[in-house]
């Protein structure tokens, strides 16, 4: 799984972030100050909530080409 890891300032829809664990989130909704995540680059996985500016220790992650 071939990819970098940059720091973000917030959670935004579309992205995708690695967690402190080494898990892949994709931000699939935006409501107010909570980013609802889903486990997986395609963001087919579990669900969970964080607060948008929520990252410390979460990376950015973007896939090389």
């Amino acid at each position: 799984m071939p990819g970098k890891a940059i720091k973000g300032e917030r959670f935004q829809i579309g992205e995708v972030w690695q967690s402190p664990r080494g898990f892949l989130y994709k931000v699939v909704d935006v409501a107010g100050k909570e980013a609802v995540l889903r486990l997986g680059t395609h963001g087919l996985g579990r669900k969970t909530k964080r607060w948008v500016d929520a990252i410390s220790g979460w990376s950015l992650y973007v896939k090389e080409e």
